[in-house]
């Protein structure tokens, strides 16, 4: 068979840092007996492969079938990266293995102060602050509420395509509740991002009025563990 040249998928993902991966099959020698040279290049987040890793030179000896791998750090948060595993053998120039992507690790998203304001008899606002931690992805929230007495959460609406390294408030408006009733209340965030892609908040609380007009602000801290 003849030579072959892989790339596999990058592996030992944190923030910051990974590793690339790639292989060979079928390496040939030639008179001077047998070696490899392997080596990977790789993007700035652009697609573009500008970036190259240094050359190993893999032999003499007489293995035609072997791995390369090289540990990466210092990554940029959040970004799609692309690289290529490239080998040439006693055959002949550089191969390519075939260009693969990955997204490089996010910050965890968090949750801060909960909070609920203009209390009615039927209706309030509930916000939270929320730092999605997203540059390449987005995040959702949703809001979930239910009577105290209740175990069952009702889902409310959802604050979508939320993106960036920064806290925002987010407020979301509920209706059609019981006059007189301790509410709890929480947020649920998603993203697409690699890693960290699911959290809730802790619990919030208010009560609604017996009826007329809004209290005002009852406001509830509560922040995740």
């Amino acid at each position: 068979m003849a030579f072959q040249v892989f790339t596999d998928p990058a592996s030992g993902l944190s923030v910051g840092n990974a590793t690339l991966n790639g292989h060979w099959t079928e390496a040939t020698e030639d008179a001077f007996g047998w070696s490899l040279d392997a080596k990977f290049i790789y993007d700035n987040y652009d697609g573009t492969l500008t970036n190259t890793t240094a050359t190993t030179v893999y032999g003499p000896g007489d293995v035609t079938n072997g791995s390369h791998a090289v540990a990466l750090s210092g990554l940029a948060r959040d970004r799609t990266l692309t690289f290529d595993f490239r080998a040439q053998d006693q055959d002949g120039g550089f191969q390519g293995g075939g260009n693969r992507s990955f997204k490089t690790y996010a910050n965890a998203m968090a949750f801060g102060t909960l909070s609920s304001s203009g209390v009615g008899s039927t209706a309030a606002t509930v916000a939270c602050d929320f730092n999605p931690n997203t540059v390449d992805s987005a995040a959702s929230v949703k809001v979930q509420y239910k009577r105290n007495a209740d175990s069952t959460w009702i889902d409310g609406n959802t604050s979508a395509a939320q993106q960036g390294e920064s806290v925002r408030n987010l407020q979301f408006w509920l209706s059609g509740l019981q006059a007189s009733t301790l509410y709890d209340f929480r947020f649920v965030a998603t993203r697409d991002a690699a890693n960290d892609n699911s959290l809730t908040s802790g619990t919030g609380q208010f009560t609604t009025n017996a009826g007329g007009a809004p209290t005002g602000v009852s406001a509830f801290l509560y922040l995740i563990e």
